[in-house]
């Protein structure tokens, strides 16, 4: 479950992506469309998504928009490479909130987060980028200006479908 950025941001990181890809020879984070996730990937029998559904329309309508703020690059050592998203009172709520709807609707866990703590990004670059071109990346992107501003109008499920993640359906928020 993600936050997927409105045109012309999503053009632009994918072709951050591209760039990634091109540049540093990885191209794992295309196999993704670029999006900000609150909740980790999991496990659900596709005849339950009707469920998911109910549960996420529930919740979205409960939260209206927000800006969205991002501004320059992060990098987790040694492979990852991502679009900072500045951490807001509102994105906050709403991830742990989702968290814990999740937990009490469907029984969906995320202990990834329990562990690390929220650290909103958007990735273009990740598992298959070598370590020594992490560091070229590093130093590429770390000068790079880069700020954009954009309203979270809905929330998006996404689904593997053994070879990428795509949109599965979108839940707006309240406008």
């Amino acid at each position: 479950m993600a936050l997927i950025p409105p045109e012309p941001y999503f053009t632009e990181a994918l072709a951050l992506k591209q760039e990634v890809r091109n540049r540093f020879n990885s191209k794992a984070a295309l196999r993704s469309p670029p999006h900000i996730t609150l909740q980790m990937p999991f496990r659900f029998k596709e005849k339950k998504e009707t469920k998911i559904f109910e549960v996420l329309s529930s919740f979205t309508s409960h939260f209206r928009s927000s800006e969205l703020i991002q501004e320059g690059f992060g990098f987790f050592e040694p492979r990852v490479v991502f679009i900072n998203v500045e951490k807001s009172a509102e994105l906050e709520h709403m991830q742990k909130a989702l968290l814990r709807h999740l937990r009490k609707t469907l029984n969906i866990e995320s202990s990834d987060y329990k562990n690390r703590g929220f650290h909103p990004h958007m990735t273009i670059a990740f598992r298959d980028l070598k370590k020594e071109a992490f560091y070229e990346a590093r130093e590429y992107y770390a000068s790079k200006v880069l700020n954009w501003s954009w309203m979270t109008t809905e929330l998006a499920l996404l689904k593997h479908n053994e070879k990428f993640w795509e949109i599965l359906k979108t839940f707006p928020f309240q406008i």
